[in-house]
């Protein structure tokens, strides 16, 4: 999406393919409002049964860019339509540490290796792979990536979108924020062992956690039960994402 926003006026045309459709707005009304075409789609299936309906958008276009495992086995399919189709992808995690150094039995550790084993092929047929930090590149590098096709970006926030500081609620506590789904991959409990340390070091931190906890129950009734175990339920707060933008507006982070 910011991507989107920041290049459009810049190139002749682009186009956005939704593969996870949301009835939320899901900030749909920043692509109405910048004029931005987009299609979506409820699922990587529902996409892959509409080919005929996208093979028309991608032959119009040069540089597809992928995010996440199910865009890049769309992309990669689609690229087979269009030769001269460049794929230009980002590379958000390690899928390495979620396979055989999980705890993943049977059927799903044959998934995760699946998983890998596909990324893999992905990631190092790529025209461009963009990592988002420093241990991702050593990743792609473990799964035979080119170095000359990576280059790494780190993620980061656009704070001029954001009022300053000293104008936000709550300055007498420094506020961690951390977004993504509730998921051990994702790591939420060494947020909230480090603002355990924090506390115990006297500083006055606050954790905010958000996402959707639906992938993984357990996961998330584990830290419920951490919080309430070492008394930090005024410090931590789970919060469903589309808090995220009033949060981020209001607060000082």
């Amino acid at each position: 999406m910011n991507i989107l926003l920041n290049i459009y006026k810049k190139v002749e045309d682009v186009y956005l393919i939704s593969i996870y459709k949301s009835d939320e707005d899901n900030y749909k009304y920043l692509l109405n409002e910048h004029g931005i075409k987009y299609i979506e789609f409820d699922s990587l299936q529902d996409a892959l049964c509409n080919i005929p309906k996208l093979l028309p958008v991608v032959n119009s276009y040069d540089i597809m860019h992928l995010h996440q495992y199910k865009s890049n086995e769309l992309g990669n399919l689609l690229q087979k339509f269009n030769t001269k189709l460049k794929l230009l992808s980002t590379c958000h995690s390690e899928e390495d540490l979620e396979d055989e150094k999980r705890e993943y039995k049977g059927n799903a550790k044959i998934a995760s290796i699946v998983r890998l084993r596909e990324q893999s092929n992905f990631f190092r047929k790529h025209n461009k792979v963009i990592a988002v930090s420093n241990s991702v590149k050593e990743y792609l590098l473990r799964i035979q990536c080119k170095e000359k096709n990576l280059k790494v970006i780190h993620s980061g926030i656009d704070y001029s979108n954001f009022p300053k500081l000293e104008k936000k609620r709550d300055s007498e506590y420094i506020n961690l924020c951390q977004v993504g789904h509730i998921l051990k991959l994702k790591n939420q409990y060494f947020s909230i062992k480090l603002i355990e340390y924090l506390l115990n070091r006297g500083l006055k931190v606050k954790l905010h956690l958000f996402g959707g906890d639906r992938w993984d129950k357990d996961y998330n009734i584990f830290l419920v039960n951490y919080v309430k175990k070492h008394n930090l339920q005024k410090m931590s707060y789970f919060m469903e994402s589309f808090l995220l933008m009033n949060f981020l507006i209001n607060y000082r982070i």
